[in-house]
């Protein structure tokens, strides 16, 4: 790839990257820190203490669990929606620090959220594209 070719990719013919790569960035940097922090303990720097860290977790009923359990009383199975309060692997994960107590992060089961983050990912990129193809 030349670098006239790079430049035309990266930013502006000139060289300098416009607002729009600098906001695209900065989304894509805040939804990688979101995603880092899933259901398993993550080693990280606080931002409250500032010290390297292996998060604890804990786990917190949310929309995920209730919308299990509505789904088995929709279907008639009243003996079991009960099941989904007891379960951990449908309930969020919140991240604290062992330390200082703060919470960092927590993560939903529920990815609707996500799922909406990528494709309007995948929609800045192609509209980016297009645009400096010109």
């Amino acid at each position: 790839m030349s670098e006239e070719e790079r430049q035309r990719l990266v930013g502006n013919a000139d060289g300098s990257s416009s607002k729009f790569d600098d906001s695209a960035a900065n989304n894509e940097e805040n939804i990688e820190d979101q995603l880092l922090f899933e259901d398993v303990p993550v080693y990280t720097t606080c931002p409250n203490c500032k010290e390297k860290i292996v998060t604890r977790t804990s786990f917190k009923r949310g929309k995920y669990t209730y919308w299990t359990s509505a789904c088995l009383c929709i279907f008639q199975c009243y003996c079991c929606v009960w099941i989904p309060f007891i379960l951990d692997g449908l309930k969020n994960v919140v991240h604290t620090c062992p330390k200082c107590g703060e919470k960092l992060a927590e993560y939903s089961r529920l990815r609707i959220d996500r799922i909406w983050k990528k494709k309007k990912k995948h929609r800045q990129a192609a509209h980016h594209y297009s645009a400096s193809a010109r």
